[in-house]
Formats: structure tokens, C-alpha cells, sequence
């Protein structure tokens, strides 16, 4: 009998041992499945270019048919005002004599909601104390749906952080969207309200603001910070945006910071998004087997001195289809020479959510972590940090506070009219 128990239970540990493999190791291994193939093929010496016509999904058009256009006057349109909605105040509330100190553009479509709001009740509820305005870039064309304008219209008068653009959407046109953030930008802060720093980022990306600003205090464009209770009782430094003063033309010291790709091939797969033909690639103006230097998309920094020059040099230079690589690498890197930064260390971009997330000692010192996929993944995240679980927490609680009160004063109307 003692014999069968031990059987059955070794039986058990191994079916127990086999479901947590399963379950816990195996999003890790199948996130990171192509850079492990692609590494076995270096190995084995089959990392060759596969010479195969590319065949997009659409059978018929090449990526550059799907830009659009690759002329950025064309696409930007510099001398038209094209934003349909912006915020009526781009400072912070009651202080409009403070320049941000940073800006933060998340890219969003008009159609996700639930994704914005994941935001605002999460890592966002950290700008105000930090002196960030965070902003969502919405490309909406006039004529498109009519309901979705609508629900656009008032989110945006609830919350007043919506730049709604008259722009096509598609990921191809992803750069011309950029170009769009950085028009905006320039037209709406001059040389005296100017934010420290740009940064773009997407709407699958969590950010630590805290952490965040602690890396752009050690960055060599800025060395005048004062001391601010952030949150947790813990020391945030930023900097003394009203009395230190800005010159936009002083471009000895500037950052441009983030994920850093360097002698990164281009993609070989016909089947992959990112897959070009050489002589695509020649066409718009670059034939080498490499991306120039670059930052990887989902989340870069950009101090804002140098912010209006990477702008108009953009004009003189073709769209590129991939917006990291054409902003940074093409324009910034290539044709400004300006020095990019390696920040990578702390920004898990393009990681597995499984992987990184469990582990509570890493999460903590993380500033940008992406892909989270669904609204309720950013919430997960915010619930694993104290600080940000503490804020989510409270919002909560008020806004059961405020239900109360409402049902409290409908009762007393009631019982005052019987």
C-alpha cells in the first residue's frame, strides 16, 4: 500500500512540475522563439539574405504604396493647422507661467478607449507632482465615423488631453504621425514655455515616471534640479522649471536617449511587416544592409532644444515607413549627427510581460516596459508597484466616496419631497 502511495504521489509532483513549466516558463521561451531561431541561424552560418520577391499581405501594393506619400511637406503639411481637437490648456493646471518639464505623446487610435483610460488610472496619476503633461496623438480624418468623433469630443471635454489630427491612420503612416506630434509641439510652446524634454511613447507602454525622471536628471542637459517629496516618501528630483533659464539655440548639451540599436540588419523574412526590398530601401534613399543608429520606437526622449531642428531637417528628407528608424536614425543620427544615448538597460521594450513582470525587484527599477497589450495588463502592472497601487487604490476609493455622496443627497431629496 506504502508502495502505491509513493507511486501516486511522484505521479502528482510530476504532473504538478510539468503544469507549472507549461504555464509559467513557456511564455517566456515562445516570447523570445524568433531571436532564439535567429541566433541558431548565425550559428549554423544560415543567416543569409533570402533573395524572395516581397509579397505584402495586401498581394498587390509594396509598403511604400501604403505610406501614402514620402514627401513631408506633402504629408505634414506645414502651413495648414490640421488638429481637429487639442487641449485648451498644454501647461499644467493654475500654472501657466511653468513650463512642463517634460511632455509626454503617447500614440493612440481614436477606437481605444479603454487603453487611454488604463493610462490615466494608472502611471499618468504620477505627471502632476513631476510637472509632465502627458498627452494622447490621435490621427482622425473628417470624414471618418461620425459616432467615434462624438465619443472623441467628450473624452476629450472630461479629460482635455486629446490632439485628435486630421490624419489617416495605418501603420506605414506611423512617421507622418510623428511629424504631426512634433508640428504641434512647436507651434504651441515657444523658446520661454518650452518642456525640457519630448518623449514619445505608445499606448501598450507603462511607464515609471518617477524612475524616469530620475535618469533625466543625471542627463548632461540639465544640472540645475530641486528637491520634491515624490511618491512613497520617496526623494524625485526635478528640475526648477520657472527660474532657470532656457536658450532653445544652445545645443552643446542636448540628450536623445532610449532603447539603442546599433549595425541592426534589416529584416530577411518576405513575410515580416518590416520586410523591404533593396531597391525599395534605394528609392527612398538608403541602400546600406544596415539601419543607422537608432532608438527603439515604443519609447524615446528627446530634450527640447534639439527638438525643432530634427524637425525641419525632417523636410529634407524622404519618409521612411518605420518611425524610430526614420526620426532617429535617418534624421537625427545620420543627417544631424547628433550623439544617441543608451538608456536600454532599464526600458524592457518588446520583452515578455511574463517574464519581467513577475519578478518585483526588477519591476521596481523599471522606467518603460511594452508590450501590454490589454488595459487590464496595465493595471496588473501598476497593483505589483506599491506607489502606483497606493494611487489606483485611492482613485478607487474616491470615486466610491463621490457614488456615496450622490446617493446620499438623491435619498434626502426623496424623503424631503414625501
Amino acid at each position: 500500500m506504502r508502495v502505491h502511495i509513493k507511486f501516486i504521489t511522484y505521479i502528482l509532483l510530476g504532473v504538478i512540475l510539468t503544469a507549472f513549466v507549461f504555464i509559467v516558463l513557456m511564455p517566456c521561451v515562445a516570447s523570445e522563439w524568433r531571436q532564439i531561431i535567429v541566433k541558431v541561424r548565425k550559428v549554423l552560418g544560415l543567416d543569409v539574405d533570402r533573395h524572395v520577391p516581397y509579397q505584402s499581405k495586401l498581394k498587390k501594393f509594396s509598403i511604400t504604396e501604403m505610406m501614402g506619400s514620402t514627401d513631408v511637406f506633402e504629408v505634414v503639411k506645414p502651413n495648414e493647422n490640421t488638429v481637429i481637437l487639442e487641449p485648451s490648456v498644454p501647461f499644467l493646471q493654475g500654472q501657466m507661467n511653468k513650463r512642463p518639464f517634460a511632455i509626454i505623446m503617447v500614440t493612440s487610435m481614436a477606437r481605444y478607449f479603454n487603453q487611454r483610460q488604463s493610462i490615466r488610472s494608472t502611471w499618468y496619476k504620477w505627471a502632476h507632482d513631476l510637472n509632465i503633461r502627458i498627452f494622447f496623438m490621435i490621427g482622425h480624418t473628417e470624414n471618418a465615423n461620425t459616432r467615434i468623433m462624438q465619443k472623441l469630443e467628450e473624452e476629450h471635454r472630461t479629460h482635455d488631453d486629446l490632439i485628435v489630427d486630421n490624419y489617416e491612420e495605418g501603420y506605414y503612416k506611423l512617421p507622418g504621425k510623428v511629424l504631426r506630434m512634433l508640428k504641434w509641439f512647436n507651434f504651441t510652446y515657444s523658446n520661454e514655455n518650452a518642456p525640457r524634454y519630448f518623449i514619445k511613447t505608445d499606448q501598450d507602454v507603462f511607464i515609471n515616471l518617477p524612475n524616469l525622471v530620475n535618469i533625466l536628471r543625471e542627463t548632461p542637459y540639465y544640472a540645475n534640479l530641486v528637491t520634491l517629496s515624490g511618491q512613497n516618501n520617496s526623494q524625485v528630483l526635478i528640475p526648477d522649471s520657472v527660474n532657470t533659464p532656457f536658450d532653445s539655440t544652445d545645443v552643446d548639451s542636448y540628450f536623445v536617449g532610449g532603447q539603442k540599436f546599433e549595425n541592426a540588419k534589416f529584416e530577411t523574412d518576405p513575410d515580416s511587416k518590416w520586410y523591404m526590398e533593396s531597391a525599395e530601401r534605394e528609392r527612398l534613399g538608403w541602400s546600406s544592409p544596415f539601419f543607422p543608429t537608432y532608438l527603439n520606437g515604443p519609447c524615446y526622449i528627446i530634450s527640447g532644444n534639439v527638438l525643432g531642428a530634427i524637425y525641419e531637417t525632417s523636410f529634407d528628407v524622404p519618409i521612411y515607413p518605420f518611425e524610430d528608424v526614420y526620426l532617429i536614425g535617418l534624421v537625427a543620427y545620420d543627417r544631424l549627427n547628433l550623439f544617441i544615448s543608451d538608456v536600454g538597460q532599464q526600458m524592457w521594450l518588446d520583452k515578455s510581460y511574463y517574464c519581467q513582470v513577475k519578478n518585483r525587484t526588477k519591476l521596481l527599477r523599471m522606467v518603460a516596459f511594452h508590450p501590454l497589450d490589454h488595459p487590464t495588463t496595465m493595471v496588473k502592472v501598476c497593483r505589483r508597484m506599491p506607489a502606483c497601487k497606493r494611487q489606483l487604490e485611492s482613485s478607487s476609493s474616491s470615486v466610491t466616496k463621490k457614488l456615496n455622496l450622490a446617493i446620499a443627497l438623491i435619498a434626502a431629496i426623496v424623503l424631503n419631497i414625501t
